[in-house]
């Protein structure tokens, strides 16, 4: 007997899911989705971390922040007309109006321009200057220009030679890539490019570089004082920035070294 009570209990609520999911559509045929990549106007390059606001008679309605590929999505929205705002700190605020029709999906993109204004006060505070003397607790951080003052027999600089001037690095032999750091395993070392672990990163015969200066933005260099989220490295993490190209001004570089010549 308890058996059949239960088929009957869940006969009974089939109709019901049913209709549920019959009214349960149109619902959501008279709503909205409003998609945006959000750029800076100059480079065209995204925006991440902006806020968007959508406004109705000065009521905020909903809002996010964009992505780190500046991208947002705002899901779930009343077909109605919308005030938007846009605001990302260092740039003017846009404003716009929408019109959101049901069912439909609109995708924008939006430019921001940087703002111009004027200062009252400014300070500026500096850190210690790069290289050997800028190292701390084992971290230090390299800029392209310090790679160039490290002389090397390619066509420009290279960061894998700057990183054996460093004190407790050593390169038994250039052939391969092997740097010891304090001892440790080529295998105890990570290098990092943009957040992707690069696999035998270095050159061979000290020719060429994997990392010529004219791509590095910024990198440092850790021989101690990284924490857990480097998947157990003992010896050292080398995490490389790459500069932010333009899509509006092109430019390339020619060099000859009389020595590969």
């Amino acid at each position: 007997m308890p058996i059949i009570l239960l088929r009957c209990r869940t006969a009974l609520r089939l109709p019901a899911c049913l209709l549920a999911l019959l009214t349960a559509t149109p619902l959501l045929a008279q709503t909205a989705t409003l998609r945006g990549l959000v750029i800076e106007a100059e480079t065209q390059r995204p925006l991440p971390g902006a806020t968007v606001v959508l406004l109705t008679d000065s009521v905020r309605v909903a809002a996010t922040v964009s992505d780190g590929d500046g991208l947002f999505v705002l899901p779930r929205l009343p077909a109605q007309r919308y005030d938007l705002r846009l605001t990302y700190v260092g740039f003017a605020a846009l404003e716009d109006t929408l019109t959101l029709g049901p069912g439909v999906v609109v995708e924008r993109r939006f430019a921001l321009t940087a703002a111009v204004g004027d200062l009252d006060e400014l300070v500026v505070e500096a850190e210690g200057a790069s290289g050997i003397v800028a190292v701390t607790a084992g971290v230090q951080r390299v800029r392209p220009a310090d790679i160039e003052r490290v002389p090397v027999p390619g066509v420009s600089g290279d960061l894998a030679a700057y990183v054996q001037t460093v004190p407790g690095v050593a390169a038994v032999g250039d052939r391969g890539g092997q740097l010891f750091v304090q001892g440790g395993l080529p295998s105890q070392n990570l290098v990092l490019l943009d957040g992707l672990q690069i696999n035998r990163p270095f050159h061979i015969v000290g020719f060429y570089s994997a990392f010529p200066s004219d791509i590095v933005d910024t990198a440092t260099f850790a021989a101690g004082g990284f924490g857990a989220q480097y998947g157990g490295r003992l010896s050292s993490v080398l995490d490389i920035a790459s500069r932010d190209g333009s899509k509006e001004r092109f430019a390339g570089s020619v060099a000859l070294a009389p020595f590969l010549s």
